[in-house]
């Protein structure tokens, strides 16, 4: 049997799962009809969906996305309630195809009234088959970036965008479109469905907002703690804590979910009280005490140029007693626009840290744009994540703030394990620790 041959029946397999799964979730959408809130855009997803989750938990019975589960495979498989996948093995497929066909004579009363799905698109036509079937009744778009992760997939940014836009065109006519003010791109989605728009953002003027918002510390020890800021909306005001995370882009995703819970029935400040206790994702901005005093800011899921320009404004923001330390990866996926980003990405490290470690071929690119701000001497590049994580653990003192981020491919969080302070809690930690990743 040769490869081509191979290839060939692979992806003949692959959509024959994908229609089965799709077959099945319909099924299931017909019968049991939950109101359902989409999440898209370009970063931000996945702690958008787990704060609107939170948010509605206790209100209503509530199932989201598992993990970031939101493509042609994830989106099925979350409204069947399987939060697995088949990987490559027809096997463990055709498990899950029992199983969801036997979800869709479950019991009424069992399943969920509502559905939180996120939604991405890695290839063209990924959201467009989506959307063919999947009618919500809201919609939020988180932000688009200037250069978006997948674009080497795609012919243009806008093809790219007009293909997040069709889930805003499927939207049912009394729905709900939540969108990020701040960004003009996602503004402008608005005139492409006639439901009722509210506008969040982090600038005055938008319908829910927070202008205010910094790093809270701990005590006397000055260990983050998370993010202090106060929602304004209709001339009130009140405040909102985001624990265990540096991610000042993150009170977007508070903002989205308050939008959404307060048309659902939930009272607004309930809605900030169960955010106060929201545990974001692994690998997105999470704080962890690591080795010798210092503090591991771990954005290791993944890595695209508006992602890291927010993890560098988060990391300038900080106070620390020691040095700043950025340990990157690559930013896959960027097509033609690669070299030029990631050179842009070392400009801004050189601006923002005091020393800059890399890893991979084309994060080589970040030292060199670097190199026009920093020391050679506080630049460093390494062949493999286990070489870096092993130098870290002779390099990070006392008071340093060690950033950690690239993409998905790049395995990052192998070299937060190295450098963690409790590395046997690692699975309950870091991204990417169950079985199917050991040999990835």
């Amino acid at each position: 049997m040769n490869d081509e041959y191979r290839i060939r029946m692979k992806k003949i397999f692959k959509k024959i799962v994908v229609l089965l799964l799709t077959l099945e979730a319909r099924a299931v959408l017909w019968r049991f009809r939950p109101t359902i809130v989409v999440v898209t855009g370009s970063v931000g997803k996945t702690a958008t969906k787990d704060a609107i989750a939170a948010v509605l938990t206790g209100v209503v019975s509530v199932r989201k996305s598992p993990k970031s589960f939101n493509s042609e495979f994830g989106v099925p498989l979350t409204i069947l309630g399987i939060d697995e996948s088949g990987w490559g093995s027809a096997v463990r497929w055709a498990r899950i195809l029992l199983r969801g066909a036997a979800a869709i004579f479950g019991a009424k009363r069992q399943y969920p009234s509502f559905l939180v799905l996120e939604v991405g698109a890695d290839h063209p036509g990924d959201i467009r088959r989506i959307a063919r079937w999947v009618r919500p009744d809201c919609v939020v778009v988180t932000q688009f970036a200037e250069t978006p992760v997948h674009l080497a997939f795609f012919p243009s940014r806008e093809a790219l965008l007009a293909e997040k836009a069709l889930l805003v065109q499927a939207l049912k006519k009394d729905g709900l479109l939540v969108v990020n003010a701040d960004d003009s791109d996602v503004r402008s989605l608005a005139k492409d469905t006639t439901a009722r728009t509210i506008t969040i953002g982090r600038e005055k003027g938008a319908d829910y907002s927070a202008p205010y918002a910094a790093i809270a510390y701990k005590g006397g020890d000055r260990f983050p703690e998370g993010i202090q800021a106060k929602i304004e909306y209709q001339g009130k005001m009140i405040p909102l804590f985001l624990r265990g995370t540096l991610g000042l882009h993150y009170v977007l995703s508070a903002l989205a979910a308050v939008v959404v819970g307060s048309v659902y029935g939930v009272n607004i400040l309930d809605a900030a009280t169960r955010l106060g206790t929201l545990s974001f994702p692994a690998g997105r901005m999470k704080i962890l005490h690591g080795i010798s005093g210092s503090i591991i800011i771990d954005d290791s899921y993944n890595a695209s140029p508006v992602a890291l320009r927010a993890a560098f404004a988060a990391l300038k923001e900080l106070v620390v007693s020691g040095r700043k330390i950025a340990l990157l990866g690559d930013m896959r996926e960027l097509g033609e626009k690669s070299e030029s980003e990631h050179i842009k990405a070392g400009k801004l490290a050189a601006e923002t840290i005091d020393y800059l470690f890399t890893v991979g071929t084309e994060a080589e690119k970040i030292g060199e744009g670097a190199r026009m701000g920093m020391d050679e001497s506080h630049l460093r590049h390494f062949t493999t994540v286990e070489e870096a994580g092993a130098f870290l653990k002779g390099f990070l003192k006392d008071g340093d703030a060690l950033l950690v981020k690239g993409s998905q491919s790049m395995r990052l969080e192998r070299a937060v394990a190295a450098v963690l302070l409790h590395p046997e809690r690692r699975k309950d930690l870091l991204v990417r620790q169950d079985s199917t990743w050991d040999d990835r």
